[in-house]
């Protein structure tokens, strides 16, 4: 039910970058004078980005994104800026100091010192691809989307060799949300540099906005393949495996996200939803209670928790732990779908609207939210209400099959037979084993005395379901006092009504109705009579009256028929 980007990926933001012990996951920023070296191998420090993220450590070595680097040649963003300042202090018109403090001001925020920065360099430079690609997405940081594609087009047009350059304009194509252009850009960055894992990785993501999985899960192959340490490439696959319905590769793939970062709480709760979804039930409660350890304000953590909760009919911890998770975070639409079908099973239908109702106001809402909200309209006997709910979630959803049966009731019950019986018969294309929709199907066709059709479908009912006291009570009724000849089948009627009241115990008065009437049907009609007044006996005083006169007849030697009118 669950859906699902919403509760089951949540992307984790990069650890503080001013702590004094380098960390994975930090970002950071190497010298202009570092060593890099793949594979013992010293490669040119120009191709680690700048800034990086710290994927591993190892001695006094760190991996960034494409190579390792010393610790000692690293910087975090405080330092680093710091000695930009100083170097721009002494050289003012130093052109690589300026773009790097220019990122550097982009990555705090500090988007009008960045485009400073990067204006000054272009004034020195008007040529300096590097200055105008990195000002395009300044200008996209602002929301000025004209300034950052004319840079962007321009920094394409100095040096169209230049992988970043295509991926700039590639975040700036998909902020417009031109998103074939964007795959294009970052394709064409991932063909300049095939060693480049970054444009794989955005390819990726871009791919699994648009559902094509298969192609996501190609492309965060190839950025692992190229940066084996990124957590957030593993992050992504595992958010398109999962979407495959592929769980177990999910929960290995955030797992080797908890590997680099032990610490990373959306990783757990995340783990943990691929766990509940394979009814693992014990590890999704470790995981999430992990989360929960490591950020107690997570709000994912806590709905999804009282989903498993709500899975093991725990209703009132379920609704705990979907309030803390408002707490946190009160637009959080599953802990209000989670905890309105927690009130729902307990009985408290008013409050489970309510929160089905803040459900609906969300996003990427499953459109099962429409029928349960429904559900609970129709408990409450607002039966329009609950059509218009059923309508929604078919519209959503034309394969749901509960909600075209349960509106068919919602129908039957403001007396608007057609309708009901044009739902039940939908219901019965949707599931053709389902007994209930044949059942009620036959119950509109018998109060419309279309006797034949009504006995088909309680048969085709009783052949589903053979235990099921009131269908077998339906064809005895019919058997044994159907106007019409061809329907009425005496051993027949006997043997359903036998049956039916055997199943109740010999308690249901209308049971015990139906099997006078057989007897009577048989011709036995002093036992038809005799359970008849059994009858008068088990039921309600209000309908003594139409068992007396069928009473009556049986004493007079004749058996009860329905009649044809309406």
């Amino acid at each position: 039910m669950m859906p699902f980007r919403a509760v089951f990926l949540v992307l984790v933001c990069a650890l503080a970058t001013e702590a004094a012990e380098l960390k994975v996951g930090q970002k950071v920023y190497p010298k202009l004078d570092a060593t890099a070296r793949v594979d013992n191998d010293e490669i040119n420090i120009a191709i680690v980005p700048y800034p990086a993220i710290v994927g591993k450590i190892d001695g006094d070595n760190v991996w960034l994104e494409r190579a390792w680097v010393k610790k000692s040649d690293v910087l975090t963003e405080v330092d680093a800026l710091e000695q930009l300042d100083a170097g721009l202090a002494k050289q003012p018109q130093d052109t690589t100091l300026l773009v790097r403090r220019g990122i550097i001001h982009r990555e705090r925020s500090n988007h009008a010192e960045a485009i400073t920065d990067l204006t000054m360099a272009l004034r020195i430079d008007p040529k300096n691809a590097a200055a105008r690609s990195h000002r395009a997405l300044a200008w996209r940081e602002v929301s000025a989307m004209e300034l950052a594609l004319a840079d962007a087009n321009t920094a394409v047009e100095l040096n169209d060799e230049a992988p970043d350059a295509y991926i700039h304009r590639g975040l700036i194509w998909l902020r417009m949300g031109r998103q074939v252009e964007a795959l294009e850009d970052l394709g064409v960055a991932s063909r300049l540099d095939s060693t480049m894992p970054r444009p794989f990785f955005l390819r990726g993501q871009l791919l699994l906005e648009l559902n094509d999985l298969d192609e996501a899960l190609t492309e965060f192959d190839g950025a692992l393949r190229l940066n084996p340490y990124d957590a957030d490439a593993y992050a992504e696959r595992a958010d398109a495996w999962r979407r495959k319905n592929e769980y177990r590769k999910s929960i290995e793939d955030f797992t080797r996200v908890i590997e680099f970062r032990p610490n990373d709480a959306a990783a757990y709760s995340n783990r943990g939803a691929a766990y509940s979804h394979l009814k693992e039930i014990d590890q999704a409660l470790a995981d999430y209670t992990r989360a929960l350890e490591l950020n107690p304000k997570l709000s994912v953590a806590y709905s999804n928790r009282g989903q498993v909760w709500l899975n093991k009919k725990a209703f009132d911890k379920c609704i705990v732990e979907c309030t803390m998770a408002l707490w946190f975070e009160p637009g959080n639409a599953y802990a209000y779908y989670y905890r309105g079908e927690a009130w729902h099973m307990k009985g408290n239908y008013e409050l489970a609207r309510d929160d089905y109702s803040s459900a609906i106001n969300s996003d990427r809402m499953p459109a099962s939210v429409y029928s349960l909200r429904g559900h609970v309209c129709f408990e409450l006997r607002d039966f329009p209400a609950a059509i218009e709910d059923y309508t929604k979630a078919l519209e959503l959803d034309p394969g749901d099959q509960t909600a075209v049966l349960n509106r068919g009731l919602a129908y039957q019950f403001l007396r608007r037979p057609d309708e009901a019986l044009a739902d039940y018969t939908t219901a019965i294309e949707l599931d053709d084993q389902d007994a209930e929709a044949y059942a009620l199907r036959a119950g509109i066709l018998t109060d419309q005395k279309k006797w034949s059709q009504a006995l088909n479908d309680f048969e085709e009912a009783h052949r589903l379901r053979p235990d099921d006291d009131e269908i077998l009570n339906s064809i005895a009724w019919i058997r044994a006092t159907c106007p019409e000849d061809r329907c009425r089948d005496a051993k027949a009627a006997l043997e359903h009504a036998r049956r039916a009241c055997e199943l109740r115990q010999w308690k249901n008065w209308m049971h015990v109705d139906t099997l006078a009437a057989a007897y009577a049907e048989a011709g036995e009609f002093k036992i038809a009579a005799d359970w008849a007044e059994k009858c008068l006996a088990l039921a309600p005083r209000k309908h003594h009256d139409d068992i007396q006169s069928r009473l009556d007849l049986y004493r007079a030697q004749k058996p009860y028929r329905e009649t044809d009118d309406e």
